[in-house]
């Protein structure tokens, strides 16, 4: 009892203040709530007045949802207090506007109502027809929810899936990108080592180019010492050489010795090119149209050695 008053206390509470927004539709279910209230407390009369009220509401706002569920509260309560033509007429209004707009929910609840009329009339054939549409429509509607259902869990399955997909691609990118770092870290390192390699190439070939440059000025100073000792060879072999002719211009032809000497022999092997003893003959003097005096001189440096010669050709 307790809650009923407190529906009727909020319903009413409502119905107040939606005159006071001027708020139709809000009005006209507070009414409807109303009208439920007084039905399942078995008061019909109000129960009914307060469902035609909420009607008369809805037909002017062109509510047609409202108005087929109005209509199918009205025939309940005419059914629960026997009056079957009129509860009947006003389930059948009720059906026609509800699959006039496709709404299953009404048109299954009308289905059930006119089920129960035509039963509590005894036309049970009606009766038994009504509750086979009744019971295809909810059917049909509970398969439509089970089919809601299972889309509303395939979505919420795929959303989990692609969450699950989402959060591996996330930590795929996180670790492509942590890979990434240790990639740059490692190509700067690698950077780093050919320019550190570059540096010391180039270091050392610049130690390299500056010893060819020392080797090159070296290289050229000893070519101009060789040329010059060369030079200096050349004048000093040139001077030797020319003693030597000077030298020999001194020494006794063979054909002079032959003519004034009978038995000799001439050992002149010079250790160099100019010999520091050498011998000298001459004729001295000589009359007119005779002979003058020959004189010769022997210079050597060892008198055993030319004795031990003399010795060895006289034998």
């Amino acid at each position: 009892m307790g809650d009923y008053d407190k529906g009727l206390s909020y319903g009413n509470t409502s119905l107040v203040l939606g005159k006071k927004l001027n708020f139709k539709k809000g009005i006209a279910k507070s009414y409807h709530n109303i009208g439920n209230i007084y039905d399942d407390q078995g008061n019909y009369d109000k129960a009914l007045k307060n469902h035609f009220a909420s009607l008369k509401i809805r037909e002017t706002i062109g509510d047609k949802q409202g108005i087929a569920i109005s209509y199918g509260n009205i025939g309940g309560v005419y059914l629960k207090q026997g009056k079957i033509a009129e509860a009947k007429k006003q389930s059948l209004a009720s059906l026609r506007i509800a699959i006039e707009i496709g709404v299953k929910d009404d048109i299954k609840e009308a289905y059930q109502t006119l089920s129960l009329i035509d039963s509590a009339a005894g036309n049970f054939k009606g009766a038994y027809e009504y509750h086979k549409l009744f019971k295809e429509i909810n059917d049909s509607i509970f398969n439509v929810e089970s089919a809601e259902k299972t889309v509303e869990m395939t979505a919420m399955y795929d959303s989990e899936k692609k969450e699950t997909q989402i959060k591996l691609l996330e930590k795929d990118k996180e670790k492509q990108a942590a890979l990434a770092v240790v990639e740059k870290k490692k190509q700067q390192t690698i950077l780093y080592s050919v320019i550190g390699g570059l540096f010391l190439v180039l270091v050392f070939a610049g130690f390299m180019y500056n010893r060819f440059k020392v080797t090159q000025k070296q290289k050229h100073i000893i070519t101009e010492q060789k040329h010059l000792v060369e030079e200096k060879h050349k004048e000093i072999t040139d001077s030797i050489n020319y003693a030597e002719r000077i030298q020999r211009s001194f020494l006794a032809t063979s054909e002079m010795l032959d003519e004034h000497l009978k038995d000799y022999f001439v050992f002149f092997r010079p250790k160099d090119v100019v010999s520091g003893y050498f011998y000298w003959a001459a004729e001295l003097n000589p009359p007119s149209g005779g002979r003058g005096s020959f004189h010769c001189c022997i210079n050597f440096f060892d008198n055993n050695l030319l004795t031990f010669i003399y010795r060895y050709y006289r034998a």
